[in-house]
């Protein structure tokens, strides 16, 4: 899956974030499917917890051809969503210290769990 990337450009940990989003791409469709009955809130977590890899995969360094190169392994609703999760991530600048990189993940989980739970929720 990563195999392509150089070492020279990716670390450990943006290695790890990258196979975080890749099994979070596979995974949701599926999930999506199984859960319709569940409660919103479950789905939107799953949400969240994509655009969280993707950003901090973003704040790590990770570029949008990378990123959007993992999203293409997954299925199609998946691909979608992770599309505009990439597409969003690269509107947000990207920090060199730690806690302001932490503090853009936090905030960019908070904006799709919310986005996701009030747009389930309508009605």
């Amino acid at each position: 899956m990563i195999k392509s990337i150089s070492s020279k450009t990716i670390t450990p940990t943006l290695k790890a974030s990258f196979m975080a989003a890749a099994v979070m791409f596979g995974s949701l469709g599926a999930y999506a499917a199984d859960t319709q009955d569940d409660a919103p809130d479950e789905l939107c977590v799953d949400i969240a917890a994509m655009a969280g890899k993707v950003m901090q995969a973003r704040q790590e360094g990770a570029t949008k051809a990378q990123l959007n190169k993992v999203a293409q392994k997954a299925d199609e609703t998946s691909q979608a969503l992770a599309a505009g999760i990439i597409d969003k991530a690269f509107t947000v600048k990207r920090y060199e210290n730690k806690a302001d990189q932490e503090a853009q993940i936090d905030k960019f989980i908070s904006q799709y769990y919310n986005t996701c739970f009030n747009a389930l929720n309508k009605g």
